[in-house]
C-alpha cells in the first residue's frame, strides 16, 4: 500500500464516515476501517483494486444534472463536487450513497479523497444500482432532510431572541392596562394583543416541533383500531354530525411502527379531512394489502367531501408552510410526510373531482 504520509492516513482512517483514497487511474490506495467494515471488506482487500468494485455506477452529479446517469465517471470531475453513487457491498447488496470529492496533491502526484455518506439515514432502503426511481426518492428525503436541518437551526436561533423581544411587549401592556377600566374598548384591545403575541410564540413552539429530530419506537399496532380511536378523538373537538367510513375487511391490520407518531398522523389527516367536509358520512378511509419496495405493506385511503381541489395544488400539499387555509402556518401534513418518511414509507395526494385522496404506505414490519 502506496503511503505519502502516515499521520494523514491515520487521521483519514479515525474519520467517523467511510473514505477512500484513490490515485488519478481510479485504484484504490487505501481505505478506512468504517469503510471496509460497512461494506463487508478485509482491511487488505481493497488497496491497489478500481474504485468501481465498489463504486461501479454513478447515479447524478446533482438534482437536476442527469450527465452521470448508469455509467458515467466521476474520477475526472472537478475538486468539491458532490456525487450520488450506487456502492456495492462485498455480498453484491447496492446501497445508495453520496461521496464528497476532494483532491490533495502531494510529492508523488495527485490523489482523490472520496468521502462517503449513505442517503437513506437508516440504510434499510436497499435498491438496483437502475432503479432510478428509488434513486431520486432517497435523493429527495436527503434534500428534504438538509432543509428540515436548516428549518430547526434557523429556528432556535431566532427563538432566544424573540423570545426576549415578547416579554418585553407582554410587560409593556401589563403597565398600560393599569391606565385603564377593565371593561374599556382599550382594555380589550391589549387584551387582543396579548393574544396575538402567545399566537406568535406559539408559531415557533411549532415550527420546533416539526423539525425536531424523529426517534421511533417499533411496536405492534391494530391500524383499523388506531384509526377508529382516534377518529372518535378528534371528533369531540369539531362539530356533530361527522361520521366514518372505515373498510378494513379481509386484511390482518397489523404492523410494526411507532403509535406515537402514528396516532399523530391519523389526528393530522383526519381533522384536515373533517375541516373540509359537510355533514354525514365526512371521512372514507379504506385499507388495503400492496406490495412496496419488495415489502409487505398496508396501503390506507383516507378522502373527504371537500369538492375537489386544484391538481396543481397537490404536489405542493406536503411542503412545510403551504396551506389553503386563512390560519394556521401550512405544517399538519408536512408534519404527516416526515412522519411516513421516517417509517420509509410513502404519502401522496390526488384530487379525485368529489374531494382530496391522501394515499399512504406503511411497511408491515411483521
Amino acid at each position: 500500500m502506496y503511503c505519502e504520509n502516515d499521520l494523514t492516513i491515520a487521521v483519514i482512517d479515525l474519520l467517523p464516515c467511510a473514505a477512500v483514497v484513490a490515485d488519478t487511474d481510479g485504484k484504490i490506495v487505501f481505505a478506512n476501517s468504517k469503510l471496509t467494515s460497512w461494506f463487508g471488506y478485509a482491511a487488505d482487500e481493497l488497496p491497489g483494486r478500481p474504485t468501481d468494485l465498489v463504486f461501479p455506477v454513478t447515479i447524478a452529479a446533482a438534482p437536476q444534472d442527469d450527465r452521470c446517469r448508469p455509467g458515467g465517471s466521476w474520477i475526472d470531475e472537478v475538486d468539491g463536487d458532490v456525487f450520488r453513487c450506487g456502492a456495492r457491498a462485498k455480498d453484491g447488496s447496492a446501497i445508495p450513497v453520496q461521496i464528497h470529492i476532494q483532491r490533495m496533491e502531494t510529492n508523488r502526484g495527485s490523489l482523490i479523497l472520496l468521502i462517503v455518506a449513505a442517503i437513506s439515514p437508516h440504510q434499510n432502503l436497499v435498491c438496483k444500482a437502475d432503479d432510478l426511481d428509488l434513486w431520486d426518492l432517497l435523493w429527495s428525503r436527503q434534500i428534504q432532510s438538509q432543509r428540515i436541518d436548516a428549518i430547526d437551526q434557523t429556528v432556535r436561533g431566532l427563538s432566544h431572541a424573540t423570545h426576549n423581544a415578547l416579554q418585553r411587549a407582554r410587560a409593556a401592556i401589563d403597565l398600560l392596562e393599569l391606565d385603564f377600566d377593565p371593561d374599556s374598548e382599550q382594555a380589550n384591545l391589549l387584551n387582543r394583543i396579548r393574544l396575538a403575541l402567545t399566537d406568535v410564540w406559539g408559531n415557533f413552539d411549532r415550527v420546533r416541533s416539526y423539525s425536531a429530530p424523529l426517534y421511533l419506537r417499533f411496536e405492534s399496532i391494530d391500524l383499523i383500531a388506531l384509526c377508529r380511536e382516534v377518529f372518535s378523538q378528534v371528533t369531540r373537538t369539531v362539530s356533530s354530525g361527522k361520521q366514518l367510513s372505515l373498510n378494513g375487511h379481509g386484511i390482518d391490520p397489523t404492523i410494526r411502527a411507532d403509535e406515537a407518531r402514528v396516532r399523530i398522523l391519523l389526528e393530522h389527516l383526519i381533522l384536515n379531512s373533517l375541516a373540509a367536509t359537510d355533514q354525514g358520512i365526512s371521512v372514507a378511509i379504506e385499507l388495503s394489502d400492496r406490495q412496496y419496495r419488495g415489502e409487505r405493506a398496508i396501503e390506507m385511503a383516507i378522502r373527504d367531501c371537500s369538492g375537489g381541489l386544484k391538481a396543481a395544488c397537490t404536489d405542493q400539499l406536503f411542503e412545510p408552510f403551504y396551506t389553503t387555509k386563512q390560519q394556521g402556518l401550512g405544517l399538519g401534513l408536512a408534519i404527516c410526510k416526515r412522519i411516513v418518511d421516517a417509517h420509509d414509507g410513502e404519502i401522496v395526494a390526488s384530487d379525485n373531482n368529489d374531494g382530496i385522496a391522501i394515499s399512504l404506505t406503511l411497511p408491515r414490519r411483521n
